[in-house]
């Protein structure tokens, strides 16, 4: 495959992730827009690997796994980027850096239980956990393996995923960068399987949203 062609498909699915958020934003739905951001640039995704011969099987969705190995780098992984980002934000703002601005999130979801279950279910678990994964681990960061090579394809994806997140400001910008490269990191070590990241995925935006909802924190950045 051309180093154009690649280009041109990382280009088109991060302008389609961009229509997305705005077709969400103009239809007056704070639900929609996370979820058009990802369903767009999926699609494409899809007739993109299909033009090349392959399926998201092959870049590790739906790939048999044992599931002790499974959930042992999910649940680790996730354990992990907890207690990073415990650290991270924080030292950041001592830094002299703003929190996390998660307000949109936050103004949409707490007091109000029923977009705390669409946030929960089909963002957390299906735009975010699933979504992202495939279109970040699975698809950007093979894609750009086969351009720069691993060494260089593990930070730009992680970089793709938290520009995806600025609407957070730059201290949940940097906190995802690093979620990004955790997770790119577990999906490589887990032999190019999408499940662990998967499942690390949806169980640290679950405990964010969780903690936002019930007003532990009004600034744990969901990712």
């Amino acid at each position: 495959m051309s180093s154009l062609r690649i280009l041109a498909e990382l280009a088109a699915i991060t302008l389609l992730a961009i229509a997305g958020s705005l077709l969400g934003g103009l239809l007056g739905s704070v639900v929609l827009i996370p979820i058009l951001s990802m369903a767009l640039p999926l699609v494409a995704a899809t007739v993109f690997l299909r033009r090349g011969g392959l399926t998201w099987r092959d870049l590790g969705f739906l790939k048999p796994m044992p599931l002790g190995r499974c959930l042992g780098l999910g649940i680790g992984a996730a354990v992990l980027l907890m207690l990073l980002m415990m650290i991270i934000a924080p030292l950041l703002q001592a830094l002299g850096a703003p929190p996390p601005d998660v307000s949109l999130i936050a103004d949409a979801i707490v007091g109000n239980p029923v977009n705390y279950v669409l946030f929960l279910i089909p963002i957390a678990w299906g735009s975010a956990a699933f979504g992202e994964e495939l279109l970040l681990r699975g698809f950007a960061l093979n894609r750009l393996a086969a351009l720069t090579g691993l060494r260089f394809a593990l930070p730009l994806q992680a970089l793709l995923f938290a520009l995806g997140h600025v609407y957070q400001g730059i201290t949940g910008v940097i906190t995802i960068f690093v979620v990004g490269l955790v997770l790119g990191y577990v999906y490589l070590r887990a032999g190019k399987n999408l499940w662990p990241p998967i499942l690390a995925h949806g169980l640290i935006d679950t405990v964010g949203l969780t903690a936002l909802y019930f007003g532990v924190t009004d600034s744990a950045p969901p990712s």
